[in-house]
Order: C-alpha cells, then structure tokens, then sequence
C-alpha cells in the first residue's frame, strides 16, 4: 500500500475545527463522548472544553467559543 502523499492525508487542525462547529450547532456547545481522545485532551489543555455533569461528554466553555469565533483554534498534537 502506498503511503499518501503529505497534501492527501487528513489534517488533525481539520477535525478540530470540524468538531468545534460541530458543538456550536448543538444546544448548549455539547461534544460527543466518543470524540478522539488526542482532540479532547488538546482541547482541555487549553481550557476549551469541560466535562458534562453526567459523565456523557464535553461542553465547549466561552473560551472555546471565543477560540473558534477567533479562528484561533490551530491545535497541532
């Protein structure tokens, strides 16, 4: 099998973005549980996200917000 190519393969900044506009649509910012666990700890390393009270999943804090509105949301892990 033939390694791709360095422009073909998925960029991890992709899904980032990807799943923070993802939690924007859902009422309250809400992350699945089963979210990548190097997208998560990225994510809670900078404060962006916080755990439901119920175990379930994350939530997107403001900062979170204010990071994806900002464009700054360039987790490279």
């Amino acid at each position: 099998m033939k390694q791709a190519r360095k422009k073909e393969r998925p960029t991890r900044r992709n899904s980032v973005r990807k799943l923070m506009s993802e939690a924007l649509t859902h009422p309250g910012g809400y992350v699945p549980g089963d979210t990548p666990l190097r997208l998560i700890t990225a994510m809670a390393a900078r404060n962006w996200i916080r755990p439901v009270p119920d175990g379930t999943g994350w939530e997107l804090t403001r900062t979170g917000r204010d990071a994806h509105h900002k464009h700054s949301n360039h987790i490279t892990t």
